[in-house]
């Protein structure tokens, strides 16, 4: 069940920061409205996930596969292009938190 909540937490949070641009700095009401849910949703999934995992792999996690997320999120809705060294340092964010993870005892 961790891993629902702390997957779960890792989607609400990208679909927040595309909220977040849809709301064009808070000027729209209904997406400014979507942002403040989806984001207290994911906050909440988050407090959930923190239950059972150590702060700082929750932190490295939201971090790394966040910014992911983030990315192919602009990519599929807001069609951002990305070039080779861009695609080159999203596989190294992986691979970073893939690493860190298996290094530690964060269960």
């Amino acid at each position: 069940m961790k891993w629902i909540y702390l997957s779960l937490a890792l989607v609400f949070e990208s679909v927040g920061f595309a909220t977040l641009k849809f709301s064009q700095g808070f000027t729209k009401t209904i997406p400014t409205i979507a942002t403040i849910l989806v984001d207290l949703i994911a906050l909440t999934f988050f407090v959930l996930a923190l239950k059972k995992f150590e702060t700082s792999f929750i932190y490295m996690i939201a971090a790394g596969v966040g910014t992911v997320l983030v990315v192919l999120t602009n990519v599929l809705v807001f069609k951002q292009t990305l070039n080779w060294i861009q695609i080159a340092c999203i596989i190294l964010i992986i691979v970073g938190s893939v690493g860190l993870q298996s290094q530690g005892n964060t269960h």
